[in-house]
């Protein structure tokens, strides 16, 4: 009677272990790919810049969710800081593709905003998995940003605090 229980609690266990492992995979196998500009010649550099500048110089980069509500879908300014695509690190400039074989026309969602419309502003729930699927992280690194952007939104609640004393104070 005892061996069975012991070996019920070991398979139990076993299960746990598997599903724990399941949930906390990747959906998608392959990772973000981080590009150095430091690898790069000065050339190199300068050619890609001027392409860059190019690319985007006649469009303006959305501030607010407002700027860029109507736009064509999937949007096409990669240089916006809210595009999903890719990110640009602001003190070396080196560039990680969060989805280095998808094309931005292949992906589900290509801004951020627009995410953040769907999930907050009309009411619906979205997991950490669903998050981390978006951001192409884990499941855990997904909860890690949540509570990084947590404690420095009450970080920075008394300081907007005061602010808003000292506008209704002097208005």
């Amino acid at each position: 009677m005892t061996s069975r229980t012991a070996a019920g609690q070991l398979a139990e266990r076993e299960r746990s272990r598997e599903r724990a492992r399941l949930r906390s995979r990747r959906k998608r196998e392959v990772r973000a790919t981080s590009i150095s500009t430091a690898c790069a010649t000065l050339a190199e550099r300068q050619r890609a810049h001027a392409n860059a500048a190019g690319y985007d110089a006649h469009r303006v980069l959305p501030l607010t969710r407002g700027d860029c509500e109507g736009g064509p879908r999937p949007c096409p300014l990669a240089s916006c800081k809210h595009h999903l695509a890719l990110d640009i690190h602001p003190r070396t400039g080196s560039i990680k593709l969060n989805f280095p074989d998808l094309e931005v026309w292949e992906m589900r969602e290509t801004c951020a905003l627009d995410v953040a419309e769907r999930i907050y502003c009309r009411g619906t729930d979205a997991t950490l998995e669903e998050i981390g699927e978006l951001l192409n992280v884990t499941r855990e690194a997904a909860r890690l940003i949540e509570h990084s952007a947590l404690r420095k939104l009450r970080r920075n609640a008394a300081a907007l605090r005061e602010l808003r004393e000292l506008r209704e104070g002097g208005a």
